[in-house]
């Protein structure tokens, strides 16, 4: 008797490991699904920080000028304005306050491009304040793959706004 009650607890042992193993299975899957989120999420940030960073150098170099950004429009310019004609760079040569705009301008777009997937970036100037500042409006926009839901589909544009006053 002892004998038939072992043979029939070697099939039902075997169901629950199957079951375990499917169950760490799931688990195994899900943390993998996890991981994955997390390092788009990450990728996002990054790519955020980026935009900030490259937000405040341009709102830095605008200013260093501030007296071409406070009196002229020479920082303003459209999203993925063209960029393709020579600027004068100032590092070598010298520049007047105008130059300089167009310099920061080229550098700036140069960078965008360079360390954002389809960087772009815009720059709007409002009237000159009657207190004498100025209010500054740098939108950057960047193309956002870490947040599509499938690898076929467009990726999403980001966008970051920055103000400041000069």
């Amino acid at each position: 008797m002892l004998f038939k009650s072992i043979s029939r607890q070697k099939g039902i042992g075997l169901i629950e490991v199957l079951v375990s193993v499917f169950i760490l299975a799931s688990g195994l899957l899900g943390l993998a699904a996890l991981q994955t989120q997390s390092l788009r999420f990450s990728h996002e940030s990054y790519m955020r920080t980026l935009a900030s960073i490259l937000a405040s150098d341009m709102a830095d170099r605008i200013r260093v000028n501030s007296t071409e950004a406070l009196v002229t429009d020479n920082y303003v310019h459209a999203l993925g304005a063209n960029t393709s004609g020579t600027a004068t760079a100032c590092e070598d040569n010298a520049c007047n306050s105008s130059n300089l705009a167009a310099y920061d301008y080229k550098q700036w777009s140069d960078q965008l491009s360079a360390q954002l997937p389809d960087g772009k970036g815009s720059i709007t100037a409002a009237t000159k304040n009657t207190d004498g500042w100025r209010e500054y409006t740098i939108i950057i926009q960047f193309s956002s793959v870490s947040t599509n839901k499938s690898a076929s589909s467009t990726p999403d544009t980001s966008s970051f706004t920055y103000r400041t006053r000069i």
